[in-house]
């Protein structure tokens, strides 16, 4: 883990093609592929998996008010959280849009989804209002700092 946290951090601060980050980068893809299976890989499909469970336990429903439903609400706030730990945790720049889509799709898009098909049956100007409302808090927390 020790080894990690400098790579990433020695990755940020040389340029790319530095020996010490060529040395660093093959004794991961050495360890990767010879020792053990990644932490960070399991952890990432443990939490696919919880994620994934957790949709399928939850009762979607509308609220009369047109904002954003509950459930939403309480799937940024939880993804608020997990962005914040994904960007003090030690991934590297190179990993990051991957990771970080694959945590989007899984923490987020489930619910955008379910927004989009429950506001379906209802009249447009609602149905309008309720989307605008759900993908603008949506937005707010893609672009706010983390």
């Amino acid at each position: 883990m020790l080894l990690k946290f400098y790579r990433v951090t020695l990755a940020r601060m040389l340029v790319p093609q530095a020996e010490l980050l060529s040395i660093l980068s093959r004794y991961f893809r050495y360890k990767a592929k010879y020792l053990m299976v990644s932490v960070e890989g399991y952890s990432m499909r443990r939490f696919h998996l919880l994620m994934t469970d957790k949709t399928h336990h939850i009762t979607f429903t509308l609220d009369e008010d047109l904002g954003c439903p509950s459930f939403f609400l309480d799937a940024v706030a939880e993804l608020r959280i997990i962005l914040s730990s994904y960007d003090s945790s030690l991934t590297p720049i190179t990993d990051e849009s991957d990771q970080l889509s694959a945590i989007l799709e899984t923490a987020l898009w489930p619910y955008v989804r379910q927004c989009e098909e429950l506001s379906a049956t209802m009249p447009d100007l609602s149905r309008c209002i309720i989307l605008a409302n759900c993908y603008d808090l949506s937005q707010v927390v893609l672009r706010s700092p983390r």
